[in-house]
């Protein structure tokens, strides 16, 4: 080792220590001039990068006696493993350093000692390819991934000028998986900055007064600092379930024309893209864009695609967008039905009332809101066209379920339109068993209305035997008394046929041990002679019932698959003698 080098030794070593002291009394008793040890390496940018003391930094400057701090310094092969890897193509730049170790104290005395944050690199090797072999302190530590958001807001604060930030640099960014913060501070800090804001504080200070067109102007301007491209929406959305946030930014910032964003929007889809990803924001920020057509996007995919993942305050902002559009057309029947069942296959009872109140309110309430008269056959039926009667099930079971009693009066009293009560819609749901679980489910707050529906449909329709027996076994074991009540006094219920009924009264001769035993060859008979318990329960036999109920088998038989209330029931419950009380 020669004389030199142990010097440099000696020196990096206090360095590294941020020993000033002592490296000031070794220079001064070896008589070594500090500069003579900066060829073919860099004493600044060797203790920026061990954090040393600003007098340090100060004593360095002063001492190898720097010209400037714009330059570059290339580290040769030798040198390299002193250094740390805070280097593009081996170049490194002692502003660059700080700055990329967050070391802002050391960053802003060489800002006051004349270091330029908008200084370029000059590459001279011929392998470089990176604009025209220059590169500034964004490109450097982005590409040595030494850029963070806190740098950045300080390389912004900084001044840094807006030619810096150019398409390759962005692109960058967009491409890069966990570079969004980037784009979202470089939008948030450098567009509208401090600098903006205060320039119009001067104009409103000195009472300027601007058209809103000149204010617009401005805005656009200001936006213009970042130019934001076709291409740029091109490389976004080649990663748009990881950029949705950028996407957002760049319609918060482009400055071009409506007409050319809203191209780029149809172009890629991004309207579907912001449904897909629940994003209310972003389908906010394209449906408000003034010239947005819903011509130009397939409006119906994108409104099932929220369906489908119950998207409620999506489907409810384009859906109210959608119906003041001229394009819209209320007689889409089939649009209307497809959405309506798997809203109401899903029990979304928020998007239920919306569709409810926009496709029938018109139709339903004079101008004053109360509800209409339709005693008369004048009603304005533009709003519900020629339904077919599952349509019309349809209609009526979501009515149920949002338990809009006025709603329903209306439908079943309303001459213009027929409505079977006992018809399945596409859901394969029926409105009388829609209401009897909308009783059986139903909050303290929501009872009494989901009562009375249930009670009302009654009063419209003629059931069949079976399917009374069946709600009133349904009844009974949710001990929904009220319904088993209501049940028991509906006339049709009553005016069965005597030879269907089950004698209680035939008593098994060859059982003398127990009076209380029904002659019934099998259970299989009691339950297809319908109504054995029933006129039990009526007729108030409690023995009778518990005999019955004791049993542990209380079956029904499965309806037709078409029906939508196939129930293949197998009770092992026991009901008590207060069931026998015809008050229940």
């Amino acid at each position: 080792m020669d004389f030199n080098e142990e010097k440099r030794n000696v020196i990096l070593e206090l360095i590294e220590d941020d020993n000033v002291k002592d490296l000031k009394n070794y220079t001064v008793k070896n008589n070594i001039c500090l500069k003579d040890f900066n060829e073919n390496f860099d004493l600044l940018i060797y203790g920026i990068e061990n954090g040393i003391s600003l007098e340090f930094i100060n004593f360095l400057i002063h001492q190898c006696q720097y010209e400037n701090l714009n330059y570059s310094f290339f580290i040769n092969e030798n040198n390299r493993n002193l250094f740390r890897l805070i280097t593009y193509k081996y170049y490194k730049v002692p502003l660059f350093s700080a700055v990329a170790l967050s070391n802002f104290e050391i960053a802003d005395l060489l800002i006051d000692n004349k270091a330029d944050i908008n200084f370029v690199v000059n590459f001279k090797n011929n392998d470089v390819t990176v604009e025209s072999n220059k590169i500034n302190i964004l490109q450097y530590l982005s590409y040595i991934d030494y850029l963070d958001k806190k740098n950045l807001k300080y390389i912004l604060k900084k001044g840094i000028h807006y030619n810096k930030i150019n398409q390759n640099l962005l692109n960058n960014w967009i491409t890069s998986r966990h570079k969004n913060e980037l784009l979202e501070v470089l939008f948030k800090y450098y567009i509208f900055d401090n600098s903006f804001i205060l320039s119009l504080l001067n104009l409103y200070k000195n009472q300027n007064s601007l058209s809103y067109e000149q204010f617009q102007e401005i805005i656009i301007n200001e936006k213009s600092k970042i130019e934001i491209t076709d291409s740029m929406y091109a490389n976004v959305m080649k990663r748009w379930y990881e950029k949705i946030k950028v996407i957002e930014l760049f319609l918060n910032y482009d400055s071009r024309k409506s007409s050319l964003i809203l191209n780029d929007i149809y172009k890629y889809d991004i309207l579907d893209k912001a449904v897909c990803m629940n994003n209310i924001k972003l389908v906010q920020k394209i449906l408000n864009l003034n010239e947005f057509d819903f011509n130009c996007v397939d409006i119906n995919r994108i409104i099932l695609d929220a369906l489908k993942y119950n998207y409620t305050s999506i489907i409810i902002y384009i859906m109210e967008r959608l119906i003041n559009h001229q394009s819209f057309n209320y007689d889409d029947d089939n649009l209307f039905e497809i959405m309506l069942l798997k809203i109401s296959k899903d029990n979304n009872i928020t998007i239920m009332q919306f569709f409810i109140n926009k496709i029938l309110k018109n139709s339903i309430f004079n101008e004053n809101n109360t509800f209409k008269d339709t005693s008369n056959n004048n009603d304005n039926n533009n709003n519900i066209p020629k339904y077919n009667s599952q349509y019309l099930s349809l209609i009526l079971n979501i009515l149920i379920k949002i338990r809009h009693l006025e709603f329903i009066k209306y439908l079943i009293e309303n001459t213009n339109l027929i409505i079977d009560i006992k018809l399945n819609d596409k859901n394969n749901e029926c409105p009388l068993f829609v209401a009897y679980y909308s009783i059986k489910t139903s909050i303290k707050l929501d009872y009494d209305k989901s009562q009375d529906i249930f009670r009302y449909l009654l009063t419209y329709t003629n059931l069949k035997y079976d399917d009374i027996q069946l709600l009133l076994s349904m009844a009974i074991h949710d001990k929904i008394y009220s319904v088993v009540k209501w049940l028991l006094k509906y006339n049709k219920f009553m005016n069965k046929n005597d030879d269907d009924k089950t004698d209680f009264n035939n008593k098994d001769n060859n059982d003398n041990n127990n009076d209380n035993i029904i002659n019934i060859n099998s259970l299989d008979t009691v339950y297809t002679s319908s109504d054995t318990h029933i006129n039990a329960i009526y007729h108030n036999e409690i023995d009778k019932v518990q005999l019955l109920m004791n049993k542990n088998y209380y079956k029904y038989d499965e309806k037709d698959k078409n029906d939508n209330y196939n129930y293949n029931y197998k009770y092992y419950e026991n009901f008590t003698p207060l069931l026998g009380k015809k008050t229940i």
